[in-house]
């Protein structure tokens, strides 16, 4: 397979062949060495504050620093717009979801795409509640598909109503391309506010803003080579003149007294405090590297894309999200009778970073109906060679890993003795890989749950899949999970419950037995309240 890649050596990280297959850009990407070497000098040699000094050093800093905006708006042909710095997408939106006015607001509800990120969302969910607004999410075909059909549905919902839309470029769960220029067309047209999250496009693509007439546009630098830490808010001058400053303090004022301010102009007026000038100088050899390559880029990485939707395609139990055309790059995907974050734990042992979860997007998964999928995204460092290398490590962990595909799991197993020897070999076990096994193979002693007895009212959110847990009529606890690996944790649990007298000590427990130390933040938020309720109703 062809490993050449023009882009590969210019990240430090491809320097080592011990790192693993870096398969996560949508979650962050890799460093430029120009954006480090930018940073470095800036921090050894060049380093003062802006705005605040007449010496050279400080003038020069601040010169660098405001050249950056004038960068970004020529790279995104937004010269009639304000750019705006901020600590990323996430504080961008929130800048803009507090400073809108009741005047700004022609129509009565928000519109939302049901792919969007957390931080599309909650923003909105506070405005829609401070100004008794509804919130309408635009709704996409099963699996994640966007077509035609979803177009003309979401135009048609852009009606006299609305009051404000908020799309991202680009899904960060399934890679598709959202056509956010018709959007904001049709946003227009009915004097409704446009929103766009160009997080996981700027990278990928060339983006216009004169094409799309959004009102803001926002990004992250840390998905587009850059640092983390950073971003920028790219809005229209009127619609910016209009909002109010989100944080206050120093530098964001024109002039102040003890009892009242009067804020600067923006973008200074939504600057407030010293800010993350080193990230900033950064972030332009970001944007000199992705102008001057985007195209090769574009064509790398579709070359990628073809070749892993090919992959992933040829095994029927696998359950692909998303478009498989029209896509950035990204492709999510899930086993329908595997557990799936026992894949991703044993692709990262094999050396393939790749994100398991529910990608900050949990209203959408309710509304597909699984737990959380798998997610590869590639970057323009990715080679034909990473994708056949995360195939083929793939298809050895699928047929090395214990698969459960039954409903109600395994032959239910009734020695102790034997349990306890498990569990004993789990406070021995010295790796996740084979405490996991033995987790497994513990699994065999949980009382399951009957599906038809597992409902809403049973049913836990958390621990990155889904659990039930239910007492039967002799007093006895039952549960149930679609991963093999929560079946075990749950048979721990239950089984240490009678030694482990309170909740603390069921966490140390766990502690002692080496096993909360390998939990992700979801599943440790799971387990704790799996505990709770437990021992609420012991």
């Amino acid at each position: 397979m062809q490993t050449n890649n023009v882009f590969r050596t210019r990240f430090p990280y491809f320097s080592s062949k011990d790192n693993p297959i870096y398969l996560d850009t949508a979650a962050t990407s890799q460093k430029l060495q120009s954006v480090i070497d930018r940073e470095y000098m800036f921090v050894t040699s060049q380093y003062a504050s802006v705005h605040r000094a007449m010496y050279s050093t400080a003038t020069e800093a601040t010169q660098e620093y405001e050249n950056v905006r004038l960068d970004i708006a020529r790279w995104l042909n937004a010269i009639d717009h304000d750019v705006v710095f901020t600590s990323g997408a996430t504080h961008a939106l929130n800048i803009v979801a507090n400073g809108i006015q009741p005047v700004q607001l022609k129509g009565t509800k928000i519109l939302i795409c049901e792919s969007e990120h957390h931080a599309n969302i909650l923003p909105w969910q506070a405005l829609a509640k401070k100004y008794s607004l509804q919130i309408e999410v635009l709704r996409l075909k099963p699996n994640g598909i966007f077509d035609e059909d979803c177009l003309e549905q979401w135009l048609s919902t852009i009606d006299d109503t609305c009051a404000l839309i908020a799309c991202a470029h680009v899904s960060n769960v399934f890679g598709n391309i959202y056509p956010v220029d018709l959007l904001c067309k049709k946003a227009k047209q009915v004097n409704a506010i446009s929103i766009i999250d160009g997080t996981q496009a700027v990278a990928h693509k060339k983006v216009d803003l004169s094409q799309i007439d959004c009102d803001c546009y926002v990004f992250s630098g840390h998905k587009m080579y850059a640092s983390t830490g950073v971003g920028a808010l790219v809005g229209k001058q009127v619609f910016m003149s209009t909002l109010a400053p989100y944080s206050v303090g120093g530098e964001m004022v024109a002039s102040a007294s003890f009892t009242s301010y009067t804020a600067q102009s923006s973008p200074l007026k939504f600057e407030a405090g010293t800010p993350n000038i080193t990230a900033v100088l950064g972030m332009a050899s970001a944007i000199d590297f992705l102008r001057e390559n985007v195209d090769e880029i574009d064509v790398m990485k579709n070359r990628c894309f073809a070749y892993l939707d090919e992959l992933l395609s040829q095994n029927r139990n696998i359950r692909l999200l998303g478009n498989p055309h029209n896509n950035i790059g990204i492709r999510s995907f899930y086993f329908r009778e595997i557990d799936n974050h026992q894949i991703a734990l044993q692709l990262w042992e094999r050396g393939i970073a790749l994100r398991y979860g529910q990608h900050c997007a949990m209203p959408l998964f309710e509304n597909l109906g699984i737990t959380a999928c798998l997610r590869v995204s590639l970057g323009c460092y990715t080679t034909l060679d990473d994708i056949e290398s995360f195939a083929k490590t793939l298809a050895d962990v699928v047929k090395s890993s214990e698969i459960d595909t039954t409903s109600n799991g395994p032959k239910r197993l009734s020695n102790k003795n034997d349990a306890n020897a498990i569990i004993e070999k789990i406070k021995l076990a010295n790796d996740w890989a084979s405490k996991n096994r033995l987790l497994m193979h513990l699994s065999a002693f949980l009382s399951l749950l009957p599906e038809l007895e597992r409902s809403s009212e049973n049913k836990f959110n958390g621990c990155e899949s889904q659990v039930w847990i239910d007492k039967s009529q002799h007093n006895s606890w039952r549960a149930y999970s679609d991963s093999k690996t929560v079946r075990g944790l749950l048979a721990f649990i239950l089984l240490k419950l009678p030694d482990a007298k309170t909740k603390k000590s069921m966490q140390d427990v766990l502690f002692d037995y080496g096993l909360d130390k390998y939990f992700s933040v979801g599943r440790k938020s799971g387990v704790a309240k799996i505990i709770e309720f437990l021992y609420d109703n012991v």
